[in-house]
């Protein structure tokens, strides 16, 4: 009689050097999403939201920053189209146009909508990519950097997406994702009120990162999008894009707006007027805000530092003229978008500025 028990090998046990040794993952699209994550878009419908997936497929495919800004790592990318390719002939024809391409060699797309909660369709493309790259590419260490899974109502099947089904979905892109050791991104609606993701909560608590896509219309025709970066397991929020969008050839493209970026070195000159303690007032800002108004209490974070108010009201006007900061109402700020990029160079770039940049890691072990 065979041994059915699937489990029978039991689990792998990590010893705490494992874990220490283990190489970390870089950032796939510089601030935005780390390899092998898996993370997903939201927003209503035609607000804009394959437009940035695509955008973000064909730079890590072509290795062309994302937005002409931000760093990607190259490799291949697989974009899975459950409403097929048609759709997407108009935009990647103008997102070849405004690069000035004509191919971009390292993109591939699956057309069938297939029903990924099921092992089975699961298996179906999980054995699709793997047997063409190992066709394709004859030499070891070939494997797509991205996989965009474009909608996840297409991809979803005949389940209940606010039933306990989503789970199951996610479970399975996370296995895809480990398996092909890659990043998975989805493209989701919003609930019928706007105000959140549509489907169970177990597709947010289950993903590493996500981000709200919102779009703005002038004379009927898409004009902005407006991205919010609001989940990120492991890093600091990349905070809100504006992305211009302009018309190209029959469909559109988007651009880096006025207001999207701060610069490189904008954000070193104002890391380096920083005192050490200025540095671990305003991530405490990070780590005190509200998740759903942004907001930092400033009692709570004087406690936290063990400061006085004054010290603490010295060191609030200064990070707001600084313009990291901006009032919130009485006893309230809430960070900018230089403010939480700067805590990102804090974080990320040590050894790039100075020797107290480290201090402030060492010394705040919650962030």
């Amino acid at each position: 009689m065979t041994d059915s028990n699937p489990y029978r090998e039991g689990a792998t046990l990590w010893t705490l050097r494992d874990v220490l040794t283990t190489e970390r993952p870089q950032w796939l699209i510089d601030g935005f999403i780390h390899e092998k994550e898996v993370g997903f878009f939201w927003g209503p419908s035609n607000c804009g939201k394959t437009f940035v997936a695509l955008d973000w497929a064909l730079s890590v495919a072509a290795g062309v920053p994302w937005l002409g800004v931000y760093d990607v790592i190259q490799g291949p990318v697989v974009y899975c189209c459950g409403e097929g390719a048609p759709s997407l002939q108009k935009r990647i024809d103008a997102w070849l146009a405004k690069h000035n391409r004509y191919d971009v060699p390292g993109a591939y797309f699956i057309t069938q909508a297939l029903p990924l909660r099921d092992d089975e369709a699961l298996e179906a493309i999980r054995s699709s990519i793997t047997n063409y790259f190992e066709e394709e590419f004859p030499e070891p260490g070939i494997f797509p950097r991205l996989i965009i899974v474009d909608t996840l109502s297409q991809y979803f099947g005949s389940g209940d997406e606010v039933g306990p089904e989503m789970r199951d979905f996610v479970q399975n892109l996370r296995a895809l994702a480990q398996h092909q050791s890659c990043a998975v991104l989805m493209v989701h609606h919003a609930n019928a009120g706007g105000e959140r993701e549509r489907g169970h909560t177990a597709l947010r608590c289950n993903t590493d990162v996500g981000f709200q896509i919102m779009g703005k219309e002038k004379n009927g025709i898409l004009d902005s999008i407006e991205m919010t970066n609001d989940k990120m397991r492991d890093a600091v929020k990349t905070g809100s894009l504006r992305l211009r969008v302009e018309c190209l050839k029959e469909s559109l493209t988007i651009s880096l707006g006025k207001t999207g970026n701060v610069s490189h070195q904008k954000r070193l000159d104002a890391l380096n007027q920083l005192t050490d303690s200025l540095k671990k007032t305003l991530m405490a800002f990070e780590t005190f805000e509200d998740e759903k108004t942004e907001k930092s209490r400033h009692s709570e974070i004087r406690e936290a530092l063990v400061m006085s108010r004054p010290t603490l009201h010295r060191s609030v006007d200064k990070l707001r003229k600084l313009k990291l900061i901006a009032a919130a109402g009485q006893g309230f700020s809430k960070l900018t978008l230089e403010g939480r990029e700067v805590i990102q160079l804090c974080l990320k770039l040590p050894n790039e500025t100075n020797e107290t940049n480290s201090q402030c890691l060492t010394s705040t072990p919650s962030l």
